[in-house]
Protein backbone atom coordinates (compact mmCIF):
# COMPACT_ATOMS: atom_id res chain seq x y z
CA UNK A 1 0.00 0.00 0.00
CA UNK A 2 2.91 2.33 0.76
CA UNK A 3 4.42 1.80 -2.68
CA UNK A 4 1.05 2.18 -4.35
CA UNK A 5 0.43 5.52 -2.62
CA UNK A 6 3.87 6.76 -3.67
CA UNK A 7 3.01 6.08 -7.30
CA UNK A 8 -0.64 7.10 -7.26
CA UNK A 9 -1.50 10.77 -7.92
CA UNK A 10 -3.06 12.53 -4.91
CA UNK A 11 -6.13 13.31 -7.01
CA UNK A 12 -6.82 9.67 -7.92
CA UNK A 13 -10.30 8.54 -6.79
CA UNK A 14 -8.87 5.56 -4.85
CA UNK A 15 -6.12 7.54 -3.06
CA UNK A 16 -8.17 8.32 0.10
CA UNK A 17 -9.39 4.70 0.36
CA UNK A 18 -5.87 3.27 0.11
CA UNK A 19 -4.51 5.93 2.46
CA UNK A 20 -7.18 5.07 5.04
CA UNK A 21 -6.47 1.32 4.72
CA UNK A 22 -2.75 1.95 5.20
CA UNK A 23 -3.40 4.13 8.27
CA UNK A 24 -5.60 1.39 9.74
CA UNK A 25 -3.00 -1.30 9.06
CA UNK A 26 -0.25 0.78 10.67
CA UNK A 27 -2.41 1.46 13.76
CA UNK A 28 -3.11 -2.26 14.17
CA UNK A 29 0.55 -3.19 13.79
CA UNK A 30 1.53 -0.50 16.30
CA UNK A 31 -1.02 -1.75 18.83
CA UNK A 32 0.20 -5.34 18.49
CA UNK A 33 3.81 -4.12 18.83
CA UNK A 34 2.90 -2.36 22.11
CA UNK A 35 1.34 -5.55 23.50
CA UNK A 36 4.40 -7.56 22.39
CA UNK A 37 6.66 -5.12 24.23
CA UNK A 38 4.61 -5.54 27.40
CA UNK A 39 5.04 -9.33 27.22
CA UNK A 40 8.80 -8.84 26.79
CA UNK A 41 9.11 -6.38 29.70
CA UNK A 42 6.87 -8.19 32.17
CA UNK A 43 8.20 -11.54 33.30
CA UNK A 44 5.23 -13.88 33.46
CA UNK A 45 5.90 -15.95 36.60
CA UNK A 46 4.60 -19.24 35.22
CA UNK A 47 4.92 -21.39 32.13
CA UNK A 48 3.03 -19.98 29.17
CA UNK A 49 2.98 -19.70 25.40
CA UNK A 50 2.16 -16.63 23.32
CA UNK A 51 1.10 -16.81 19.68
CA UNK A 52 0.83 -13.59 17.67
CA UNK A 53 -1.24 -13.22 14.50
CA UNK A 54 -2.48 -16.80 14.65
CA UNK A 55 -4.39 -18.09 11.61
CA UNK A 56 -6.43 -21.28 12.04
CA UNK A 57 -9.24 -23.13 10.30
CA UNK A 58 -12.08 -24.95 12.00
CA UNK A 59 -15.60 -24.56 10.63
CA UNK A 60 -14.18 -21.42 9.03
CA UNK A 61 -10.91 -19.55 8.78
CA UNK A 62 -10.15 -17.17 11.62
CA UNK A 63 -7.33 -14.95 12.85
CA UNK A 64 -6.44 -14.18 16.47
CA UNK A 65 -4.25 -11.16 17.20
CA UNK A 66 -2.71 -12.79 20.29
CA UNK A 67 -3.41 -16.14 21.94
CA UNK A 68 -2.01 -16.57 25.44
CA UNK A 69 -1.86 -20.18 26.72
CA UNK A 70 -1.14 -21.10 30.31
CA UNK A 71 -2.21 -23.73 32.84
CA UNK A 72 -5.44 -21.86 33.48
CA UNK A 73 -6.50 -22.07 29.84
CA UNK A 74 -6.41 -19.83 26.79
CA UNK A 75 -6.90 -16.08 26.53
CA UNK A 76 -7.83 -14.56 23.18
CA UNK A 77 -6.62 -10.96 22.98
CA UNK A 78 -7.96 -8.70 20.27
CA UNK A 79 -5.94 -5.51 19.91
CA UNK A 80 -7.81 -2.31 18.94
CA UNK A 81 -5.66 0.74 18.36
CA UNK A 82 -8.46 3.21 17.67
CA UNK A 83 -8.03 6.89 18.48
CA UNK A 84 -10.83 9.14 19.67
CA UNK A 85 -13.89 8.70 21.88
CA UNK A 86 -15.20 5.14 21.58
CA UNK A 87 -18.90 4.40 22.03
CA UNK A 88 -20.59 1.01 22.19
CA UNK A 89 -24.17 1.71 21.03
CA UNK A 90 -26.72 -0.67 22.55
CA UNK A 91 -28.29 -3.24 20.21
CA UNK A 92 -25.70 -2.63 17.48
CA UNK A 93 -22.89 -4.90 16.38
CA UNK A 94 -20.52 -1.98 15.96
CA UNK A 95 -18.64 0.68 17.82
CA UNK A 96 -18.37 4.31 16.84
CA UNK A 97 -15.32 6.47 17.11
CA UNK A 98 -15.55 10.26 17.32
CA UNK A 99 -12.40 12.27 16.63
CA UNK A 100 -11.68 15.74 18.02
CA UNK A 101 -12.56 17.24 14.62
CA UNK A 102 -16.07 15.72 14.84
CA UNK A 103 -15.49 12.93 12.33
CA UNK A 104 -17.46 9.78 13.25
CA UNK A 105 -16.46 6.31 12.02
CA UNK A 106 -17.98 2.89 12.69
CA UNK A 107 -16.22 -0.43 13.22
CA UNK A 108 -17.28 -3.99 13.99
CA UNK A 109 -17.71 -4.35 17.73
CA UNK A 110 -14.80 -6.29 19.25
CA UNK A 111 -17.27 -8.31 21.34
CA UNK A 112 -18.65 -9.85 18.12
CA UNK A 113 -15.15 -10.62 16.84
CA UNK A 114 -14.13 -12.14 20.20
CA UNK A 115 -17.28 -14.30 20.43
CA UNK A 116 -16.69 -15.59 16.89
CA UNK A 117 -13.01 -16.32 17.58
CA UNK A 118 -13.84 -18.01 20.89
CA UNK A 119 -16.38 -20.28 19.17
CA UNK A 120 -14.04 -21.12 16.29
CA UNK A 121 -11.09 -21.76 18.63
CA UNK A 122 -13.28 -24.03 20.77
CA UNK A 123 -14.28 -25.95 17.61
CA UNK A 124 -10.63 -26.18 16.53
CA UNK A 125 -9.53 -27.41 19.97
CA UNK A 126 -12.38 -29.94 20.09
CA UNK A 127 -11.17 -31.33 16.75
CA UNK A 128 -7.79 -31.86 18.49
CA UNK A 129 -9.56 -33.55 21.46
CA UNK A 130 -8.64 -30.65 23.75
CA UNK A 131 -11.15 -29.04 26.10
CA UNK A 132 -9.84 -26.01 28.00
CA UNK A 133 -11.36 -22.79 29.32
CA UNK A 134 -11.17 -19.99 26.77
CA UNK A 135 -11.25 -16.41 28.02
CA UNK A 136 -11.29 -13.31 25.88
CA UNK A 137 -10.56 -9.61 26.12
CA UNK A 138 -10.08 -6.61 23.89
CA UNK A 139 -6.89 -4.63 24.49
CA UNK A 140 -6.69 -0.89 23.82
CA UNK A 141 -3.04 0.30 23.88
CA UNK A 142 -3.77 3.81 25.16
CA UNK A 143 -4.73 4.03 28.85
CA UNK A 144 -6.09 7.55 28.28
CA UNK A 145 -8.76 6.16 25.92
CA UNK A 146 -12.30 7.38 26.65
CA UNK A 147 -15.18 4.88 26.45
CA UNK A 148 -18.94 5.37 26.50
CA UNK A 149 -21.65 2.73 26.98
CA UNK A 150 -19.23 -0.15 27.53
CA UNK A 151 -20.88 -3.55 27.11
CA UNK A 152 -21.19 -5.62 30.27
CA UNK A 153 -20.06 -8.79 28.46
CA UNK A 154 -16.86 -7.23 27.10
CA UNK A 155 -13.60 -7.26 29.05
CA UNK A 156 -11.52 -4.22 28.12
CA UNK A 157 -7.86 -4.18 29.13
CA UNK A 158 -4.93 -1.88 28.75
CA UNK A 159 -1.57 -3.60 28.12
CA UNK A 160 -0.13 -3.05 31.60
CA UNK A 161 -3.30 -4.45 33.20
CA UNK A 162 -3.12 -7.77 31.37
CA UNK A 163 -1.10 -9.40 34.16
CA UNK A 164 -4.04 -8.97 36.56
CA UNK A 165 -6.41 -10.59 34.07
CA UNK A 166 -4.57 -13.91 33.82
CA UNK A 167 -2.95 -14.27 37.25
CA UNK A 168 -3.42 -17.66 38.87
CA UNK A 169 -6.54 -18.37 40.83
CA UNK A 170 -7.24 -21.36 43.07
CA UNK A 171 -10.56 -21.86 41.28
CA UNK A 172 -9.02 -22.24 37.82
CA UNK A 173 -8.11 -25.73 36.59
CA UNK A 174 -4.46 -26.58 36.10
CA UNK A 175 -3.71 -27.91 32.62
CA UNK A 176 -0.70 -29.85 31.45
CA UNK A 177 1.68 -27.63 29.48
CA UNK A 178 3.27 -30.49 27.52
CA UNK A 179 3.10 -29.60 23.84
CA UNK A 180 3.43 -32.34 21.24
Amino acid sequence: MERLLQRLPDQHSRFPIIESALRSTRAGENGERILGEIFQKYMVPFEHYIFHDLHLKSTGYFQIDTLFLCKQGAVILEMKNIAGRISFPANQNQITRTLDNGQVDSFECPSIQLERNQLLLKDWLNAQNVAIPIHKAVVFPRPQQHFENLRHNLTVLFPLKFQFFYETSENNPQLSMKMS
